[in-house]
């Protein structure tokens, strides 16, 4: 992937694009969403490697403002997200669908770090070399 030439107009397409759907979570510039980091500059601060690595492995590396919490109840059910606030009233996450979560402080059991990125493996897994160098290439622009 790190090989091709990508192209950052049909990167940016894929970028928006229901099938890889980026801006569910990810801002860039007043597109998007600010559930995972934004995007805007992202080029500016990251190489191409990183940028890869972070698109095909998620989980390798999380920003600890990222990190995913599960939070466990004293009835048995689990929740997982971010940690948006933590008090001793609630606990708020906000999860994969960008719903917020409100658990009272008292009926969670347990809350700890997941190891898991929020941003799901195989992203990429639909998309051919090209597609995914062109993704890159829009992303690695961004400054």
């Amino acid at each position: 992937i790190l090989a091709l030439k990508g192209d950052a107009g049909r990167g940016e397409t894929l970028f928006w694009s229901q099938a890889v759907n980026c801006g569910r979570c990810h801002k860039v510039g007043e597109r998007g969403t600010v559930l995972g980091p934004d995007l805007t500059a992202i080029g500016k601060s990251h190489a191409r490697e990183d940028l890869l690595e972070s698109m095909l492995e998620p989980s390798r590396r999380i920003e600890p403002k990222y990190a995913v919490y599960v939070a466990h109840t004293l009835d048995g059910r689990a929740f997982s997200g971010l940690l948006t606030k933590r008090d001793e009233k609630e606990v708020v996450l906000r999860d994969a669908q960008n719903k917020e979560i409100i658990l009272a402080n008292k009926e969670v059991e347990e809350l700890k770090p997941s190891r898991t990125s929020l941003m799901p493996d195989g992203q990429l897994a639909g998309l051919t070399a090209q597609d995914a160098a062109d993704l890159l290439e829009y992303l690695a622009t961004r400054k």
